[in-house]
């Protein structure tokens, strides 16, 4: 607008308006500065306004007749967020404000436009100020609305006090390292809807004491106990309803049951008393029985004067009555003649002053004749209350000698008994105090912390459920402690085998070989929330310029669960590794040639194993162990291969289980054999489709006839073993199927229990699928024999390495730096591993 202003004179006129009118000068001293300015301004305004109008016709002109020419919008320019921070300069707040007087100019909108240039210059300091608090946090500009500049700018001042308020430089760098970390582009409304909640939990002791004394490098924004615990409230409340609504009915009867026992409760103590009473009346009727004749004959007196009294009340009612009818007689009388009227008066009052002196008489004799008979009265009660207090102190004196002498028996026994139990009890007792005096410091301990966390109260709006994953992320926040542990996956230190172990103990697992980044941290947070039941989170933490975060938002006091290996015996699993075998048939049926169902193996090298590989691989550092030093206060449960082998694995995962709390009764078949590798993890598992149409075809690779995949009257049999099939609703047929025993004792032939009785019926297909079984597993234990042949083990790898310098070096580089770990806390494991004890000796031979 500005720069369409052809005439200087009235662009400096402009600029003399805004400048001076911001200052607060008044309009008079203005037109007095430069005169006709005012008018020359409107009538400027309204040339660019018209102007404006006519180029805005022809764009939508040339637009209709040429599309293409169309401008892009503003928000779709590659430097539009660059762009929105001239709307703070200084020039675009005062014509934003001078184009909104503009707007309502019919209204008198010029009139306020010394207060909106005021506004402009507030809002352009406001915005430096902001600025000023980015640049001593170090942080980045962000654009902010105008709506929201003043909230923003108010909780970077409250950070900014939290920043000059604490003592030590490691604090304020502390600081500084989290502001960095505060989202504000992305979830600017989040913070600022949540500030109070921010700041109460930033200046809190707790967050002293976990975050900033032990410089944690992702401390979250909120309190994540807060956070969790709302939802065990609400489970609290809602059994409580179920309990109401289920049990209503019997929480009526109880109380219906109480009220009755408290009424009858009620009338037992009245009855109680009642009979007390009676028998102190018993116990004094000699002394009260010549003073209740009297009483009855005060009585009688007492009830003939009270009648004479209400007699004598009635009778001067009545007067009373006739007295006022006669006045009113009289008034109407009085009216006729007035010497009439003085003399009723006269009669009336004589009447009156008679009834009062007999009132007085009355009142005189009743008072008299109570007084008497109340003094006797109490005098008869002195007397009983005097005879009832001998009894009762005759009664209490006897009670208390009998007291006496049975607590002396008492004590006398109860002596003897304590001179015994010391004799008896005094080496136990003597071994209880120290364990008391040795736990009462852990009791005390965990008695405070339970306190804390039972003080702490859950966020009025806030859960783990009401916040977003990827919000959870940039607020620090770690994962919702609904998950047991966490284990640390290290590819050929038997993973195949424990996956099938704690599957055995119902454990469900989250992201295999998961990365180390937010996309992993949003699917475990969305699954952890969704499952109730045991989650174990399997990652490999490489491969991510996000894995610090990861870990420590991850596995933050949580137990760790790692198996360790010998690594020159991790190299051989890597050599021996099976590849992505795109041509294994899973599913097959009667017509598929054996051998060719089996001639699928493919390895990560090639079709055979290949040293110059495993040993490459290892140099990638995928034993992942030195991350074991980066985890913070994690509760490290370290096996070696050895510890689950299948003589020893059983009795080793129900220790482990039970450490982590996730013990469970399983079978001891299922750790019997070796899961990979040992020999049919390789191979297993196959499904065979048996069908009538296919006895007696034979089929080869390239041509196989899989039309039964398809057909509902197939049966299916599962070839696998017992450690890896779940044999729920399936019948055991290994033993009735194979005509020999197998040198495989835990290969397994399951089929469905709804399709044995259609296989044993239909003899034909029956004896064909017993044939085919029988050629397939003999095939099978030749092809596993040919394939153990290409293997390498580990005297060839050390070989190898023997006689490759370079790759001996590169290799012990990678084992020092992940075995860092194993040597202070594991040295024994890393003194039981032959192999590498054996490569060491190598690497200082030279």
């Amino acid at each position: 607008m500005l720069i369409s202003l052809t005439n200087k004179n009235l662009l400096k006129t402009l600029i003399l308006l805004l400048i001076c009118g911001g200052g607060g000068q008044n309009n008079t001293y203005l037109v007095s500065l430069i005169p006709f300015a005012f008018l020359k301004l409107l009538l400027c305004l309204y040339k660019i306004k018209q102007t404006h109008k006519k180029q805005q016709q022809f764009y939508k002109q040339t637009i209709q007749l040429f599309p293409n020419l169309k401008y892009p919008s503003l928000q779709d320019c590659k430097d539009y967020q660059q762009s929105l921070c001239f709307q703070y300069h200084l020039a675009y707040l005062l014509g934003e404000a001078l184009s909104k007087a503009d707007k309502i100019w019919y209204k008198g909108g010029y009139f306020t436009l010394n207060k909106k240039i005021k506004e402009a210059k507030h809002i352009y300091k406001l915005h430096q100020e902001y600025k000023a608090i980015l640049k001593v946090f170090n942080l980045p500009y962000c654009f902010i609305p105008k709506e929201s500049l003043l909230q923003t700018l108010s909780f970077l001042k409250a950070l900014k006090h939290l920043y000059n308020a604490s003592d030590s430089k490691t604090t304020q760098t502390f600081f500084l390292h989290l502001f960095n970390q505060i989202p504000f582009y992305t979830q600017r409304p989040f913070l600022l809807k949540y500030k109070e909640e921010i700041l109460e939990w930033l200046e809190s002791k707790e967050f002293k004491e976990q975050y900033i004394k032990t410089n944690h490098p992702y401390p979250p924004l909120l309190n994540p106990k807060r956070l969790y615990k709302k939802e065990s409230i609400e489970v609290k409340s809602q059994r409580e309803d179920r309990g109401r609504s289920e049990d209503g009915g019997e929480l009526q009867r109880r109380g219906d049951r109480e009220d009755r026992e408290t009424k009858e409760g009620k009338e037992v103590e009245i009855q109680s008393k009642e009979t007390k009473e009676k028998e102190t009346q018993s116990n004094s009727k000699g002394i009260k029985g010549i003073k209740t004749e009297s009483k009855e004959s005060q009585d009688g007196e007492l009830q003939s004067n009270t009648n004479v009294f209400i007699d004598s009340k009635s009778k001067e009612e009545i007067k009373s009555k006739e007295i006022k009818s006669n006045k009113e007689m009289g008034d109407k009388e009085s009216k006729d003649n007035g010497i009439s009227g003085s003399h009723t008066k006269e009669r009336i009052r004589g009447e009156s002053e008679e009834v009062k002196h007999k009132e007085k008489l009355v009142a005189l004799t009743i008072q008299s004749n109570n007084e008497v008979k109340s003094k006797e009265i109490k005098e008869d009660r002195n007397r009983e209350t005097k005879e009832g207090k001998e009894v009762e102190i005759q009664s209490k004196e006897t009670k208390e000698k009998e007291t006496q002498n049975i607590k002396g028996i008492i004590k006398e026994i109860s002596k003897q008994q304590e001179i015994q139990n010391q004799k008896e009890n005094s080496e136990e007792l003597v071994e209880v105090k120290t364990e008391i005096n040795k736990g009462i410091g852990d009791r005390d301990s965990e008695n405070v912390e339970s306190k804390n966390e039972e003080s702490l109260q859950p966020y009025a709006n806030l859960s783990y459920e009401s916040i977003p994953a990827s919000l959870a992320w940039d607020l620090n926040l770690p994962l919702p402690p609904y998950y047991k542990f966490v284990w640390l996956v290290t590819w050929g230190s038997g993973w195949s085998s424990m996956r099938s172990y704690l599957s055995n103990y119902g454990v469900q697992f989250s992201h295999l070989m998961a990365c180390a980044d937010r996309n992993s941290y949003r699917s475990m947070f969305d699954r952890i929330l969704q499952n109730s039941g045991i989650l174990c989170l399997i990652n490999r933490f490489r491969f991510s310029n996000e894995r610090l975060k990861f870990i420590y938002l991850v596995c933050n006091n949580i137990p760790l669960l790692v198996v360790f290996r010998d690594p020159i015996s991790m190299a051989k699993t890597y050599a021996n590794h099976l590849g992505y075998c795109g041509s294994r048939l899973a599913n097959f049926t009667l017509a598929c040639d054996c051998d060719d169902v089996l001639d699928y193996f493919d390895y990560s090298g090639g079709s055979s194993p290949s040293l110059e590989f495993c040993c490459n691989i290892a140099t990638w550092g995928k034993m992942e162990w030195e991350i074991l030093n980066e985890i913070p206060n994690a509760k490290i449960i370290g096996l070696d291969t050895q510890e689950i082998m299948p003589n020893v694995a059983f009795d080793t995962m129900n220790r482990v289980t039970k450490e982590l709390g996730i013990f469970k009764e399983t079978e001891k078949i299922r750790f019997a054999d070796r899961i990979n590798r040992g020999d049919l993890y390789g191979v297993l598992p196959f499904t065979l489709y048996a069908n009538t149409q296919d006895i007696g075809k034979v089929t080869y690779k390239g041509n196989y006839d899989l039309s039964s995949l398809k057909l509902d009257e197939s049966i299916k049999i599962f070839i696998t073993t017992y450690q890896m099939h779940n044999n729920i609703n399936c019948v055991d047929i290994t033993n009735e199927m194979l005509n020999y025993k197998t040198k495989y004792q835990y290969l397994a032939i399951f089929v469905e229990e709804s399709q044995i009785k259609n296989l044993r019926d239909n003899q034909g297909l029956y004896n064909a699928t017993r044939e085919y079984l029988n050629k397939f597993v003999v095939a099978m234990e030749k092809r596993i024999e040919i394939e153990k042949a290409k293997q390498f083990n580990e005297n060839d790898i050390l070989k190898y390495l023997r006689e490759h310098k370079e790759m001996r070096m590169r290799l012990k580089k990678v084992f020092d730096k992940n075995l860092t770990f194993v040597k202070e806390y594991y040295p024994d494991i890393l003194k039981s591993w032959k192999y590498y004890q054996e490569f060491l000796r190598i690497c200082e031979e030279g």
